[in-house]
């Protein structure tokens, strides 16, 4: 199960096709600095975790800075079938007739 962050980084990866910057991702987290950074990085790295995403970054000796990302196969399998998992809405007021 992806949360809707994670949907999120997923979907603009598809629309991007190819590597994809972090100041992207990080207009959509809402709070504090720190706080929004932390939840972004976690969410990237799990999933880079998954397999969905392959990171590019630094590397330090405690932990990963993830500067950018890119889909791989099994993330685009992924957002696939979310994407056909979701129920599609049809749009009656397109469709609504005018009274006679």
């Amino acid at each position: 199960m992806l949360s809707a962050l994670q949907r999120a980084v997923l979907s603009e990866c598809v629309s991007r096709r190819g590597e994809v910057p972090r100041a992207v991702f990080r207009r959509w987290v809402r709070g504090k600095p720190k706080h929004r950074e932390k939840i972004l990085t976690r969410s990237l790295e799990r999933l880079i975790d998954r397999g969905l995403l392959t990171g590019y970054g630094v590397r330090t000796q405690e932990k990963w800075f993830v500067q950018s990302v890119r889909l791989t196969p099994a993330g685009r399998r992924a957002f696939a079938s979310w994407q056909q998992s979701r129920q599609q809405k049809f749009p009656w007021e397109k469709y609504a007739r005018s009274s006679p």
